[in-house]
């Protein structure tokens, strides 16, 4: 196991992504190493946020391994959008299924931790889509919380939707506690972003040594805050990265149809079937 964490960070980086970190995403671990934790990720549509499940996933490990735990067990993805919640499930249900294999020495360290011996647990809390427990039923393993706003949002305020009384509290505690909240597309649910902060401020693990409610908001649009804001430029990924600029500076081209009430479903229809498909998107007057 490497004594450097930047290419601790980066050789695991590639074994479990199969392809090498974006500038940013190294930066971005570094920057947890020392505990500056941003609060807001400024990052363009297109330039892999949902690697900071990795990037949590490796800080943790690191910490096992140097022996300080300082980094939080559980790491709460919260968006506002269902589909973004089963993108991102999917994303970590193939960490849990590859990672033993691609990355061993990672998936070790993670077992230190939990009293169980399983590396890292992962639930997805969603309407229609049932709680599988798996993220506090045993509170030592490491865990990956999917939920949109409202599920996650309820349990940090002791009303867990879907949760009895019994579970309620536990489901409270262990989000502020111990967790990274991260807070995607935070402009499209600025009220969850300003209850976050209001958690913050009661310091929810302030009597746990070593632990600590941490918030982390990801947008493309961030506009003005006072929060620590994580100090990056995309041209520094460009420059450093063929890969993010391919994506980065691909051309981008945009089409009109205008329809009228009559003719809209069959131009939908038209347009989602097309060969190769292309992103639409429906503007109307009135729902």
């Amino acid at each position: 196991m490497h004594t450097d964490p930047k290419r601790f960070f980066e050789e695991s980086f590639y074994f479990l992504t199969q392809h090498p970190p974006y500038p940013w995403q190294t930066k971005l671990f570094m920057e947890c190493l020392d505990e500056h934790w941003p609060e807001l990720v400024p990052l363009p549509t297109g330039s892999g946020k949902t690697a900071v499940l990795y990037i949590w996933l490796l800080r943790l490990a690191w910490s096992i391994q140097v022996g300080d735990l300082s980094a939080p067990r559980r790491l709460a993805w919260v968006v506002n959008r269902r589909v973004v919640v089963d993108q991102v499930t999917k994303e970590a249900e193939c960490l849990v299924k590859c990672g033993a294999e691609r990355c061993p020495d990672v998936w070790d360290l993670l077992k230190r931790v939990s009293v169980t011996g399983t590396p890292l647990a992962v639930s997805t809390l969603r309407g229609q889509f049932a709680d599988n427990g798996a993220w506090f039923r045993d509170p030592s393993t490491p865990a990956i919380v999917i939920g949109t706003v409202d599920m996650i949002g309820s349990r940090l305020l002791f009303r867990g939707y879907q949760s009895g009384p019994y579970h309620r509290p536990i489901h409270a505690g262990l989000l502020g506690v111990d967790t990274l909240i991260v807070n995607d597309e935070n402009h499209l649910s600025p009220a969850f972003a300003r209850l976050l902060g209001e958690i913050k401020t009661y310091r929810p693990a302030s009597k746990i040594s070593g632990k600590c409610f941490r918030v982390l908001l990801l947008s493309a649009t961030p506009g003005k805050s006072e929060l620590k804001r994580f100090d990056h430029s995309p041209n520094e990924d460009t420059a450093g990265s063929e890969a993010f600029r391919h994506v980065f500076e691909a051309p981008k081209a945009l089409t009109m149809h205008e329809v009228d009430s009559k003719g809209i479903e069959p131009k939908i229809w038209q347009l989602a079937t097309d060969d190769p498909l292309p992103r639409t998107v429906v503007f109307i007057e009135k729902p």
